[in-house]
């Protein structure tokens, strides 16, 4: 599986492949931090 990432305000590496595993799980962390999105602490009714 390969990744592809931009974010040249945190991630100064530019044009390396990276062969670590990862999982989904960490997309939606990253994603809200780059929005600047607290994460929620309640989804659908469930803490």
């Amino acid at each position: 599986m390969m990744s592809v990432l931009y974010w040249p305000k945190r991630i100064k590496a530019a044009g390396e492949l990276r062969t670590q595993f990862h999982h989904v799980i960490d997309v939606a962390p990253t994603i809200l931090e780059a929005a600047g999105i607290p994460e929620p602490t309640t989804v659908n009714g469930v803490t």
